[in-house]
């Protein structure tokens, strides 16, 4: 489309601007993959060109990585590994690793850890969905590479966190609302393993009823704290469920962290709740654990992040305080947004 664009502003081009329309015309209505995959190196086109029922072709992701960004590979990674195209006997598998591999490549771009760890997450499983493959123990070790490489491209807000977890709460789904294949854990333990490896004050805490602070350095590794977090997760499912009636409730304290700060005189700039659970229990709103932490902490500027990672709605912030933000599920661009709310660019 952009080079469409270039052509209409010249006269003397219309005939090239009608053979291009031609062209995205016939890749539109062909169904010969050799065909589309010509003209896709010839014009530089893109998937949105391209029948989906090509999109089950090596031949065509192979002309359509040609002129893919690394960002828009990793969009796509759970479609090229469903059709073979990361499989070792597969050549475009190495182009893929090159790229992944690539420190000038990742830093130009600007990928973010978070990008990287939603395509990790899916493939190391050799699933999405319905969708199985055969992994290719090169591609995961280029993705892990370009992990750690990523990290370069997150910035400091030299703030004081805490970042408290209850995840494993919700049965009935095991992956975010927002993705197709990202589980809870991951989610959330990628979110501590960034926060960390930018910032240099992070705390992190597990909580169902209280909370109990995790081991968390600049150099804890994702299975690292999954890990931790998954042992915090079998102790709270042997917690009695908090309630009566029909339907009693998993604890799920969102004030937790912020008492346990409050009662141990951590002094925290930003907290971030990061939960899967549906369900709300505790005698105190976070809102008002909150404030009553500032008060206490004489730290009034201190920010709530509260994330819902299986949510359509997440209802906790004081809709009047400005120094509180809700987030309902979870995508590439939620650490993004907690920046920009931390730093008071939103």
């Amino acid at each position: 489309m952009e080079e469409l664009k270039k052509l209409g502003e010249q006269p003397e081009n219309v005939q090239k601007v009608v053979d291009y329309l031609k062209t995205i015309h016939s890749v539109r209505n062909s169904t010969d993959e050799h065909q589309v995959a010509r003209l896709i190196e010839q014009h530089h086109l893109g998937k949105q060109q391209v029948l989906p029922a090509l999109l089950n072709s090596k031949e065509i992701w192979g002309a359509l990585v040609s002129e893919m960004s690394v960002g828009e590979v990793l969009e796509n990674f759970n479609k090229l590994a469903s059709v073979g195209f990361l499989e070792i006997a597969h050549d475009g598998s190495k182009k893929i690793v090159e790229m992944l591999r690539s420190e000038e490549i990742l830093q130009k771009s600007n990928i973010q850890p978070i990008d990287v760890v939603m395509a990790l997450s899916a493939y190391e499983h050799g699933k999405a969905g319905k969708v199985t493959w055969m992994r290719n123990e090169a591609v995961i070790d280029a993705l892990n590479f370009a992990l750690e490489s990523t990290m370069k491209n997150t910035k400091s807000t030299n703030k004081r966190y805490l970042i408290g977890v209850r995840v494993g709460s919700n049965t009935k789904k095991s992956t975010v609302r927002g993705t197709q294949s990202l589980p809870s854990l991951v989610a959330a333990s990628a979110i501590a393993m960034i926060t960390a490896r930018k910032e240099d004050k992070v705390q992190l805490v597990y909580f169902a009823d209280k909370a109990t602070e995790l081991t968390l350095t600049s150099e804890s590794s994702l299975k690292e704290i999954s890990e931790e977090i998954s042992k915090q997760i079998l102790v709270s499912a042997a917690l009695p469920p908090v309630g009566s009636g029909d339907t009693p409730k998993q604890p799920c304290d969102l004030a937790a962290p912020i008492r346990w700060a409050t009662e141990n005189s951590k002094k925290i700039d930003v907290f971030i709740n990061i939960t899967d659970s549906l369900d709300r229990t505790g005698d105190i709103t976070p809102s008002k654990a909150l404030m009553q932490y500032r008060k206490e902490m004489n730290m009034p500027k201190a920010k709530l992040v509260s994330c819902g990672l299986c949510n359509a709605n997440m209802k906790t912030a004081d809709p009047n305080d400005p120094r509180m933000i809700d987030i309902a599920g979870f995508d590439a661009t939620v650490p993004s947004i907690i920046n920009k709310f931390i730093l008071d660019e939103c």
